[in-house]
């Protein structure tokens, strides 16, 4: 089984810059316990960037940025993520928020909660 996440662009978009996503599959042997692992070490690898092989030896942090850095789209307005960004994982969407976290929605076997 795999983890379907969704980086969603929307902080800094207007009709100059248009909301912009990337999604990519987690194989099953990268390891981060539940949502919120996720959307921290999300937040961090999104902000270092490139410069994440400077300040970490996490192989977890550096397997996700190898496979989100590709799939970036060409347009969009930044790399880090900044309030008003989202984040899906496996339907569980969540927006970055001055601290931490907000979950918009939930989705269970098909039903939105």
């Amino acid at each position: 089984m795999t983890t379907t996440i969704t980086i969603t662009y929307k902080a800094f978009s207007n009709n100059e810059r248009p909301i912009t996503s990337a999604t990519l599959e987690i194989p099953t042997d990268i390891d981060v316990w539940n949502y919120e692992g996720w959307l921290d070490v999300i937040y961090e690898v999104t902000n270092l960037q490139s410069e994440i092989y400077d300040f970490t030896r996490n192989a977890t942090k550096l397997q996700l940025w190898n496979l989100l850095q590709p799939l970036l789209p060409a347009n969009r307005t930044h790399t880090s993520l900044s309030v008003g960004d989202e984040v899906t994982i496996n339907n569980n969407t969540y927006r970055c928020d001055n601290i931490g976290w907000q979950l918009l929605t939930t989705t269970t076997e098909g039903a939105t909660n």
